[in-house]
């Protein structure tokens, strides 16, 4: 019996010490070589799009304004900058701008100690160039030339920094724009090949003109000023294989269509009016006509509006 008891003390015992040592008292973190596991000062680089640090732009669809180049300008060029953060490697700045007529583009960032920036030149959804230090120092440099045919069209700038560091370091974007004048007139547009030149058709509620495309490449833009709300109807007769787009007043893109036409004739069907897709009454609405492909010929254009 007295033996039973010393067992089940024994027994008691081991139990007490094994317990203990289960790694202390509930809720206290763990130790390892590396030290304290759930440690979380600073340094995380962070995740996603934008990255540590984000400041609101750090998404192409988050883009923060830049500027402006087209209608708005007297046209004799212009130049400017605007001024950003990048916060670590991670960090991402994106900025937009809108052109509406053809010309020669520089972006160069300055101002940007420990960062040695990469910039990326988006065409919406395209990309269309990239540099890491063509500029001063590390600093990167794009210049490109923006053609009759890519106006008019909305451009992205995407900056980030290349060099290991943490710590805020800022920057300035520089552009320098110098619209295309070969011909003297319409931002180096012949006729009416960009907006600027862009030739009205008259009428409240229908109209109508004749184009040509030619040689292969050219663009054709026309305006109209509707006078009753309804469904704009755009469209084109012929033998040449055609494309339309339209643009509300601001010039952005509201449709494009190839072949909804007769034929190889392009179509579109959108509405017009207080609510509607081009805005007001009365608001300027811009047709772009071109040869698909290679396509080149006369053709007629027609709109007209059903109430």
């Amino acid at each position: 019996m007295r033996v039973l008891g010393y067992f089940v003390v024994l027994i008691i015992s081991l139990c007490l010490v094994a317990c203990d040592g289960d790694g202390g008292e509930e809720g206290s973190p763990s130790t390892s070589p590396g030290g304290s596991s759930g440690s979380s000062s600073g340094g995380s680089s962070g995740s996603g799009s934008g990255g540590s640090g984000d400041d609101g732009n750090g998404t192409q669809s988050t883009a923060d304004p830049l500027f402006v180049l087209g209608l708005e300008l007297s046209g004799s060029g212009v130049s400017g900058g605007a001024s950003g953060v990048i916060t670590g490697l991670s960090d991402i700045d994106w900025y937009y701008f809108d052109v509406t007529r053809s010309g020669v583009l520089v972006l160069e960032t300055t101002d940007t100690p420990n960062l040695d920036p990469y910039c990326e030149l988006h065409r919406a959804s395209s990309f269309v160039d990239a540099n890491h230090d063509s500029g001063n120092g590390d600093n990167c440099r794009i210049e490109v030339l923006i053609s009759v045919s890519d106006v008019p069209a909305r451009y992205y700038v995407r900056i980030s920094g290349t060099a290991n560091g943490s710590g805020t370091r800022n920057y300035t974007i520089h552009y320098d724009w110098t619209p295309d004048s070969s011909d003297g007139s319409n931002g180096g547009c012949s006729g009416n090949d960009c907006p600027e030149g862009a030739t009205f058709i008259s009428g409240s509620s229908n109209g109508d003109a004749t184009g040509s495309i030619n040689p292969q490449g050219d663009v054709d833009w026309w305006y109209f000023l509707p006078q009753i709300a309804g469904n704009v109807i755009v469209y084109t007769l012929g033998d040449t294989d055609t494309v339309c787009e339209t643009y509300d007043k601001s010039l952005v893109l509201q449709s494009s269509d190839d072949d909804d036409g007769e034929a190889r004739n392009c179509e579109i069907s959108r509405e017009q009016g207080d609510s509607g897709d081009y805005g007001v009454i009365g608001d300027r609405i811009y047709i772009k006509v071109r040869g698909f492909g290679n396509s080149t010929g006369d053709y007629q254009l027609f709109w007209e509006i059903n109430p």
